[in-house]
């Protein structure tokens, strides 16, 4: 179970372990109760989406809303991209290079391997009003953390 002063991540598991966190010493869990207190985030993207989740639901985000939330959004971008074709071949030309906003902040589709540069929010747990809450959280930005143009292109078979 969870305990306030643990590290957590507000990203997906293996964010995380490209963050080079070790899970098992540090006895991580993916995004406690809320990411870092989800009104310390300050981009405007956050700040619209913060505002519209509290209008509907009258709670703070959870990690799994953002990350569906942009899923949505992507899908809906690479669809556009792609002219609304279902065809594989133009929905993987539309999503890579493709740059879009996120309530993390800008985010964007890399060519080589289709990856998202979304980021993560690490940091310690705490409890603050009887919540479960993110303390002395930093960003860090997915591009930093991922393969390298030349690791990736080393890792893919040749055609």
């Amino acid at each position: 179970a969870w305990q306030p002063g643990q590290v957590a991540c507000s990203a997906t598991y293996s964010a995380c372990a490209r963050i080079r966190v070790n899970w098992r010493h540090a006895k991580m869990q993916i995004a406690p109760p809320a990411p870092p207190t989800a009104t310390s985030i300050k981009t405007p993207d956050h700040e619209k989406f913060l505002k519209a989740y509290q209008a509907k639901f009258n709670d703070y985000p959870r990690l799994g809303s953002i990350v569906g939330y942009q899923t949505i959004k992507a899908a809906a971008a690479i669809l556009a991209k792609a002219g609304g074709s279902s065809d594989p071949e133009k929905l993987i030309a539309a999503t890579e290079g493709l740059s879009m906003p996120s309530p993390f902040g800008e985010i964007t589709f890399r060519k080589i391997d289709h990856q998202s540069t979304l980021g993560a929010y690490v940091g310690k747990t705490a409890l603050k009003d009887g919540k479960g809450v993110m303390v002395n959280s930093v960003y860090r930005k997915g591009a930093d953390y991922l393969p390298s143009d030349a690791e990736v292109a080393k890792l893919r078979p040749k055609d």
